[in-house]
């Protein structure tokens, strides 16, 4: 160590007059005008260094970029920009379909030739940007105001902005579906949102804020669903829809509704020709519910035919009118609860003969309600119950 020290003290003995040297250089140039013209260069380099880093910062942090992309976006109507640009509030939930409907309102009343854009100002607490727009044709002046909320980001002095919509929110919206659903808001599934709490299977949602207006909001499952249209125009608004029922899904409906019209078809073919059993009627049906088909069709046929045994009416025409198919899912017995009503209208006569010339006949009208309920096969969808109720008119 005391080595080290000793050679570190020759070292700096010899080099010490270098060092004098460049001392008295040094103390001589600041003596020279060359001295001072290298003070105001870096004076002004400083400067503007300054002047760069402030434009560059009001340049980055000026809204009127922003604004006028929302504008343009505004003024096409186009959606898929103006999704990007729109504040969504945290916990929040900005819906395309209800802001599609709010912008193109707002596009109704605006007819712009030309327009200008003001200097950007503070309103509200908000930044405000407003665009001068003239109608060339009735030289109407119309300023339309596009609102930035302003965020900051630690120490960064830039300032990003994004659209405010506050104008057009609700507070606190919250919706609860059952067990095994899914929560659709006007068509769109929200599959990975987060639900709030969890009670019985069922899960409750909770949005700090959505756009006002009118939605269909729905829970759905793979079967069925849930729809309620629910007006959010004031906030603390809940929407239940854990007791619901369930409309069977459109590809399922479909199918309830061929199953139905085919039905029918046999069941009064079976009517007509009073035929009371038989494999195109009956492969409509689950095996426990074939041996009640009889008792069924003989409701129907004592209906139509007129009871007098020794005239043999025949039908001469029968058709059924007005029909309307609801179907739901029944969550308790994991099927398919469907109710088909329609009008008939039918003529009956008797058969002319050698001996008799001449028929008799009649006619009539009835409403009928059929109530069914379905099971879910894909493959071989079949009715598990059945019952029919027959109104004259």
């Amino acid at each position: 160590m005391k080595e080290r020290l000793k050679k570190i003290k020759q070292w700096w003995s010899r080099t010490l007059p270098f060092w004098k040297s460049i001392k008295n250089i040094w103390k001589k140039f600041q003596k020279t005008r060359g001295y001072s013209l290298v003070k105001i260069l870096f004076l002004i380099a400083v400067c503007i260094g300054i002047g760069s880093g402030a434009a560059y910062i009001h340049h980055e942090s000026d809204p009127t970029e922003d604004a006028a992309q929302y504008f343009r976006a505004f003024i096409q109507q186009d959606y898929d920009t103006i999704m990007k640009l729109v504040d969504v509030p945290e916990g929040g939930y900005i819906d395309r379909k209800q802001l599609e409907t709010i912008l193109s309102e707002q596009k109704k009343e605006l007819h712009v030739d030309r327009y200008e854009i003001l200097d950007p100002k503070r309103e509200d607490g908000r930044t405000v940007v407003v665009f001068r727009c003239f109608d060339e044709e009735t030289g109407k002046k119309t300023d339309f105001k596009v609102y930035l909320n302003r965020f900051h980001h630690g120490l960064n002095p830039i300032s990003d902005y994004k659209i405010s919509m506050d104008d057009f929110l609700v507070e606190n919206y919250t919706v609860t579906i059952p067990k095994d659903t899914t929560l659709v808001i006007n068509d769109t599934k929200l599959h990975n949102l987060k639900a709030q709490s969890e009670e019985n299977g069922g899960k409750t949602y909770a949005f700090s804020a959505v756009l006002q207006g009118s939605y269909q909001v729905c829970a759905e499952n793979t079967y069925g669903i849930g729809v309620k249209k629910e007006e959010i125009t004031k906030p603390d608004l809940h929407t239940d829809l854990s007791k619901t029922s369930y409309e069977a899904r459109p590809e399922y409906f479909k199918m309830i509704e061929e199953k139905t019209n085919g039905m029918l078809q046999q069941y009064y073919t079976a009517v007509r020709q009073k035929k009371i059993s038989g494999k195109e009627l009956e492969q409509y049906f689950s095996k426990e519910m074939s041996g009640k088909l009889k008792g069924l069709v003989q409701k129907s046929v004592n209906m139509i035919f007129d009871q007098d045994e020794e005239k043999q009416y025949e039908i001469t025409g029968l058709d059924l009118s007005d029909q309307k198919i609801t179907a739901t899912y029944n969550k308790e017995k994991n099927c398919f609860d469907v109710q088909c009503g329609f009008r008939i209208k039918y003529e009956c006569a008797t058969q002319t003969s050698l001996l008799n010339s001449y028929s008799e006949s009649y006619k009539g009208n009835c409403q009928t309600t059929i109530h069914m309920k379905m099971n879910l096969s894909e493959d071989n969808m079949q009715i598990t119950e059945f019952t029919i109720k027959n109104k004259k008119e």
